[in-house]
């Protein structure tokens, strides 16, 4: 496993069924329970890819990317939103930080089929942003 994704929620369950997701899919997955957390291992873990909730306490994901998008060291990792949230206004909260990658969080056990890895056009896509 060469490709690390830092998963960062305050639930245990998501984090469990997102890690499942990234085990199937031959990657390494990095939890973090908060944003401090988060920002305390992305020097150390280097990840490919963080996955990060919106809504968390003490330092919510927007915060999380306005922080990481601004330091030279972290400003180039792709960063999806996974949540809950689905109004028009928290999905703009996170354009400025041009990710334009927000995904909708749905636990109806569908994660379970999400064993391939991802296509090279969605990998040179991630690494755009």
């Amino acid at each position: 496993m060469d490709s690390k994704v830092l998963i960062v929620d305050d639930v245990e369950t998501n984090r469990l069924i997102l890690e499942d997701i990234i085990e199937n899919m031959g990657c390494e997955p990095v939890l973090a329970d908060s944003g401090k957390m988060a920002l305390e291992l992305v020097s150390k873990a280097q990840p490919q890819l963080i996955l990060t909730d919106i809504s968390m306490p003490e330092m919510d994901g927007y915060e999380l990317c306005r922080i990481l998008k601004s330091n030279e060291q972290t400003k180039q990792i792709p960063i999806v939103f996974i949540s809950a949230f689905d109004h028009p206004e928290d999905i703009v909260e996170g354009l400025p930080w041009r990710r334009g990658l927000y995904h909708k969080a749905v636990c109806d056990g569908s994660h379970r089929s999400a064993r391939r890895r991802p296509s090279a056009s969605v990998q040179r896509k991630a690494g755009e942003n």
